[in-house]
Parts: C-alpha cells; structure tokens; sequence
C-alpha cells in the first residue's frame, strides 16, 4: 500500500472511531422522567381549567413566570395575574381592535 493512502485512512479510523466514545453511557432515570412529566401535566392541566391557584403552586415562593409582557415574580403575584388574564373580560381588551397595518415596499 502506498505511504500516501496510510494516513486518509488513519484519519477515517479515528474520526469514525471517536462518535462512539463520545455517546452517552447512562440512561436517565425512569423515575425522574416519571416526576417530570407528572409535573407537566399537573401545570398543564390547571391552565386548561383556568385555576390560577393550581398554576402558582407550581411555582416557588419567588418563581419566575416569563410572558410576552415581561417577567412576573413571585407566587402571590403569578396567581393574580393569572386569575385577571383568566376573566373573558380582560381577555377581550387585551385584543386590538384593529389589526396592524404594515407597509410593503419592493
């Protein structure tokens, strides 16, 4: 074999060899899977019901709900916000009563 295919192949060898050290070996824990997702569907189930209460206690003493307005800290606070933004009334005024015009220019 020539001189000059040794080290390409070499090259290969390592750079198919090296994906298989770098995989992970432990598998996460199945117990911890199950609290998480047990978690989710715990918060996501008090939003379906618009239970402002069940969604901040969810949250810490002084967790941190991010929204398009900005952050919201703390758990008295979250379940405020929560139960305004529940109220179809808030809701509706929320919305714009026209939508945004943008301008196309090419």
């Amino acid at each position: 074999m020539k001189m000059r295919l040794v080290v390409p192949l070499i090259g290969l060898a390592i750079s198919f060899a090296l994906p298989t050290y770098a995989q992970q070996t432990k598998t996460p824990d199945p117990q911890l899977r199950e609290k998480l997702v047990a978690a989710i569907k715990k918060h996501t189930d008090a939003l379906d019901q618009n239970d402002a209460a069940a969604v901040a206690a969810n949250f810490t003493e002084d967790g941190i709900l991010v929204t398009p307005g900005g952050p919201i800290s703390g758990r008295e606070v979250i379940e405020n916000t929560m139960q305004i933004t529940s109220s179809k009334d808030s809701i509706q005024a929320t919305i714009s009563p026209r939508p945004m015009r943008i301008p196309l220019t090419f």
